[in-house]
């Protein structure tokens, strides 16, 4: 997972900030996820879904000063998930920390081990 969120309703406020989206809007979208997913976004929460994921392990690649999805999100999964490892990057940002050479490396590593 890279530059993962912890829970979709963090995400619902920070694109409608990063792209002045009225809340209304916003509101909208979030009764219309509601009802096709039937689960409140305030449950749709990554650190409470370990249980029911298919893969043994998990690795979290995210930068310490991703400026779209905060670092802490991160730290919130990895305390929740006891078979996840994080890899953290610093300088790289949300969009630009896959194209780090060293986080392919790691990445790679990790999934052929």
């Amino acid at each position: 997972m890279i530059g993962s969120w912890s829970k979709v309703e963090g995400v619902f406020y920070r694109f409608a900030d990063m792209l002045a989206i009225p809340d209304n809007v916003i509101q909208h979208f979030k009764k219309l996820m509601e009802t096709c997913y039937d689960m409140t976004a305030e449950d749709i929460d990554i650190t409470k879904f370990e249980g029911q994921m298919i893969f043994e392990k998990a690795m979290l690649v995210h930068d310490k000063k991703d400026e779209v999805v905060p670092y802490s999100d991160a730290l919130k999964i990895i305390e929740a998930w006891d078979k996840a490892v994080l890899l953290s990057a610093e300088g790289y940002g949300h969009y630009r920390i896959i194209k780090n050479p060293d986080v392919v490396k790691h990445v790679v590593d990790f999934i052929t081990t």
